[in-house]
């Protein structure tokens, strides 16, 4: 049994860049050197343009993000997330939406 939450949220982007979910909003820090180091090397190998990183950390194994959906007005519909893990291994488990209206099983 684990604890859905998270320890700690911050974020770091691009200038004047937020993140608003759940009624909260999350302004952008300036980018340490080494997540700017991760960030151009992403953006290297994906051909893409992330601007914006937000980062959890969980205090432990017990701590986990559970199922949803990142629909908040501010995204663009078809813009790329990634996930980059760092520390202890985790799973990473996907759920297809439909599965959510129909259940398990």
């Amino acid at each position: 049994h684990g604890r859905a939450g998270l320890c700690c949220k911050v974020s770091y982007g691009e200038q004047g860049l937020s993140y608003k979910f759940s009624g909260n909003t999350v302004p952008a820090l300036p980018w340490p050197d080494q997540l700017a180091e991760l960030r151009d090397r992403l953006n290297e190998v994906t051909s893409n343009h992330f601007n914006f990183a937000l980062v959890n950390r969980y205090k432990d194994g017990n701590d986990y993000m559970g199922y949803h959906k990142d629909d908040e007005a501010d995204l663009e519909s078809f813009a790329p997330i990634a996930s980059i893990s760092l520390g202890q291994t985790r799973d990473f488990v996907f759920q297809h939406a439909d599965a959510r209206r129909s259940g398990p099983g």
